[in-house]
């Protein structure tokens, strides 16, 4: 005996406002019924119906009685009170021992870089996660400096998204992507940047020189790195890197916030559903990791074999995990649809307006760009990169005009036979008036992950894309080697220390990596402006 499992506080098909969210409920309660009675069916010893204890203290009948529970109150908390993500999984030390030499890891920003709305103990919103991290020969030194990035004052901070959200009492990333209101931010002292960028499909986004605009989950950082080199010569960059949130991720962060119009509802649901059906989510009972599941089995194989109530219920499951990626598909169009900032193509042209106003002196030397969507790009483009860019992103061109395209890295689909992904990219682009001082040599190829040297660091950073040059002097004597990059949670440490490695066994000279690090100094050794409002100097 198992108790009965029927009440769920969730709204009827017949709540819903749209007809294709009403079949997609209507849908949910087929297969939510289906699921019971499959579950039902599932040996008695079978570890799904066995009791459990969540570590919040939570003890239920059987994995069943946890999705009844998770219907009705939503998923449990996991972490003590306020403490949204773990230290222990996240935290980054100043100083990284590799193999008897330190690698530093600055803090450049004193502001959070990010906001989001991940579930306990991951939620970083709040934080400082887009790090630098530097090594150096015993012979050499890199010294950092915050510089001011004049056009980071129309960019609206953490503290007037998070006002504008709660004003609105809606937290969805999608929705909170565009201008925001002058009452919530504005700019009261310099007047900032007027934009005027008319939009591929009609229409234009305009923002007016006091407004401040949101373009992505991330805010840029700044600084000048400077150094010398082994002939005693002083070398000097302006830096800026920023995680531009890739158009392609807009359908993942569906899930991390719950929207509060017609698609409500049907996102209580399908959430519920999905994380208690995630052999991922980290509150789910060791007792039910493996969720049942039959792995290996191909669709084909799966469709032919003959009924037992594990085969039955492997094929709800993955009916299941059809329609969940049918919900986030259809509700992340619709909610892209309804924002004309969502596309990666307009914050982009956003992005070069606000850059390309700064007279040249205030621009940075180097761009280290993550998460840059170009889904309109593929492999064939690579021999032309800089022209095909133009072609591909026409409100990129001035920018283009102005900075060299030194390295393209798209993300590597690591278990899908190293496919290139180019709808989330990694940019490295420098002014084109370095070049009469100094050339650069790419240290990666934009499309090759496996068989490379890097193709273990790829693997363990899920192949998020890793872009990197090395700056050399006009003949070819290397000076420094430069790494943008998108860290996989959790995986930091080891992603860096493996570039680290790889730079060095090209040329020991001073090297570089910055971008979104996904982790959060445990105690940074000081505090530095990045200067959102332009008023901090090197």
């Amino acid at each position: 005996g198992h108790r009965s499992h029927r009440s769920h506080r969730l709204p009827s098909a017949g709540a819903m406002a749209s007809p294709k969210w009403n079949v997609l409920m209507a849908e949910g309660f087929e297969l939510l019924e289906q699921l019971k009675r499959s579950f039902l069916e599932l040996p008695e010893d079978c570890q799904m119906r066995k009791p459990a204890q969540l570590r919040n203290g939570l003890c239920v009948d059987s994995w069943l009685g946890l999705l009844e529970h998770v219907l009705q109150q939503g998923a449990p908390e996991v972490v003590p009170s306020g403490a949204r993500f773990a230290l222990d999984i996240y935290g980054l030390e100043s100083t990284l021992d590799m193999e008897g030499e330190a690698v530093q890891v600055h803090c450049i920003a004193t502001e959070p870089t990010f906001f989001g709305n991940y579930a306990p103990p991951d939620d970083l919103d709040g934080q400082i996660i887009d790090l630098v991290a530097t090594r150096c020969p015993s012979s050499a030194r890199m010294q950092l400096k915050p510089q001011g990035l004049s056009f980071a004052r129309d960019l609206a901070r953490h503290a007037e998204v998070r006002a504008w959200q709660q004003k609105v009492g809606d937290s969805c990333t999608v929705n909170s992507l565009g201008l925001v209101p002058e009452d919530i931010a504005n700019l009261n002292f310099t007047p900032g940047v007027e934009v005027n960028l008319a939009l591929p499909g009609g229409g234009e986004v305009r923002k007016s020189p006091p407004q401040k605009v949101v373009l992505s989950d991330h805010l840029p950082i700044a600084f000048t790195v400077q150094w010398e080199d082994g002939e005693k010569q002083h070398h000097q960059l302006f830096c800026t890197s920023m995680n531009m949130l890739a158009q392609r991720y807009l359908d993942f962060n569906f899930w991390n916030a719950c929207p509060h119009d017609d698609l409500e509802g049907l996102w209580r649901m399908a959430s519920r559903l999905r994380a208690t059906a995630d052999r991922k989510t980290k509150w789910l009972p060791q007792e039910y990791s493996n969720l049942g599941r039959t792995p290996g089995l191909s669709d084909e194989d799966l469709a032919v074999a003959s009924d037992s109530p594990l085969i039955n219920w492997e094929r709800v499951n993955r009916w299941l995990w059809r329609w969940i990626a049918r919900v986030q598909r259809e509700a992340s169009k619709a909610q892209v649809a309804g924002n004309a900032m969502a596309p990666d193509a307009v914050r982009q042209g956003v992005f070069a307006q606000l850059l390309m106003s700064l007279e040249d002196s205030e621009r940075p030397d180097l761009l280290l760009l993550q998460e840059f969507g170009l889904e309109e790009l593929g492999p064939d483009d690579l021999q032309h990169l800089q022209e095909c860019l133009a072609t591909q992103r026409p409100m990129l061109r001035p920018l283009l005009e102005s900075y060299e395209l030194v390295n393209l890295s798209p993300k590597l689909e690591v278990r899908r036979a190293w496919k290139c992904s180019f709808s989330d990219t990694g940019l490295l682009l420098a002014k084109k008036s370095l070049l009469d001082k100094y050339q650069f040599s790419p240290l990666n190829c934009a499309a090759k992950g496996q068989g490379c040297e890097l193709q273990q660091i790829y693997t363990e950073n899920s192949g998020k894309p890793i872009v990197g040059a090395q700056l050399q002097d006009l003949q070819g004597r290397p000076l420094a080697n430069l790494f943008g990059v998108h860290m996989e949670k959790s995986k930091t440490e080891e992603v860096l220390k493996g570039l680290f490695r790889f730079a060095a066994s090209i040329a020991d000279v001073p090297t570089l990596v910055v971008g979104d690090f996904n982790a959060v100094l445990r105690a940074p050794s000081q505090s530095v402006c990045w200067g959102y409002l332009g008023t901090a100097t090197a």
